[in-house]
């Protein structure tokens, strides 16, 4: 046995793990300057190098250089704290944009938010990344996701209530109010086609892109509930890195590679007089706003009032 080498690990095994280690914190180094563009480089976000976007060259350089002092990291923790023309260079390239110490607020704020990133290129421990275990999975889940490690981002969700009707809809509502226990319905993907989601009123303020969510009822009531892997995989560059360059399109497969993806998931539950009482609300409403006919009172006052 190889001096220095613990018992049952050759050298060959040895090297490799501290490879992927290296592999990992470059893949950090480039994708936390990224401000959260999909290919992690080039123009997409403002990152704008002449005329060209990021190069081979720049990219070496990223990925060997530590964060700066004056950095500000993409974590994926926390959307609209990462604008993208304070990231991807050194701020003191920036120096005009941001004083000492704003940049040293914005950095103890983004401090305070999961660092989605770096849990998932294991530069961080779940705890280290302000990530809380989750114990619930969902009722229909394959083996793949069974097995990845899965956390908790309700203390880091918007959840709207139901009595606001621009997110929530009629539709949503009355399918959750005839929701039979056991039963589970799936709801149109959401995270990337516009601000209601569907007509469900709840907001992860963390970076998932696209994620799925689904209702259903349990002996605790029924509730909404969400998940995402958080990956790099099957359909992440076909659906975000389009007609991007080709060092762009190389991040994907790289990432998926050294990283750990794990599972995101939480149910939201929703009390179910809330529900009745909510649905009889926007009845009586849509009941005194219906067309009359012409005519028939001589005022909207005498019109409400007999309704």
């Amino acid at each position: 046995m190889a001096v220095g080498i613990p018992a049952g690990q050759s050298l060959a095994s040895k090297a490799s793990e501290a490879f992927m280690d290296w592999m990992r914190k470059a893949a950090y180094n480039v994708a936390a300057r990224s401000g959260g563009a999909g290919g992690m480089l080039g123009d997409v976000f403002g990152f704008r190098h002449g005329e060209g976007g990021y190069g081979l060259g720049d990219l070496v350089t990223m990925a060997t250089t530590p964060l700066g002092e004056k950095e500000i990291p993409y974590t994926g923790g926390g959307i609209g704290l990462s604008p993208s023309e304070f990231t991807g260079r050194e701020m003191a390239e920036k120096s005009s944009l941001l004083s000492e110490e704003e940049t040293m607020e914005m950095k103890e704020s983004m401090q305070q938010r999961p660092d989605l990133l770096g849990f998932f290129l294991k530069q961080k421990t779940m705890q280290q990344a302000k990530l809380k275990p989750q114990t619930a999975r969902p009722t229909e889940i394959s083996q793949r996701f069974k097995d990845l490690p899965t956390v908790t981002i309700k203390e880091h969700t918007r959840v709207l209530p139901i009595s606001n009707k621009s997110v929530w809809s009629d539709e949503v509502l009355k399918e959750l109010k005839n929701l039979k226990k056991g039963e589970v319905i799936k709801f149109p993907e959401a995270g990337g086609e516009g601000p209601t989601q569907g007509g469900v009123g709840i907001f992860p303020q963390v970076d998932l892109a696209s994620y799925t969510m689904s209702a259903g009822k349990d002996d605790q009531g029924t509730y909404i509930s969400l998940f995402d892997v958080w990956d790099f995989g099957k359909g992440y560059a076909g659906k975000w890195l389009k007609g991007s360059s080709i060092l762009q399109q190389m991040q994907a497969p790289l990432m998926e590679a050294v990283g750990q993806p794990f599972a995101v998931y939480d149910r939201y539950y929703i009390p179910e007089t809330d529900l009745q009482m909510e649905l009889e609300n926007r009845e009586q409403l849509a009941h005194l706003l219906s067309p009359m006919p012409e005519g028939t009172y001589s005022s909207i006052g005498e019109a409400l009032k007999a309704k």
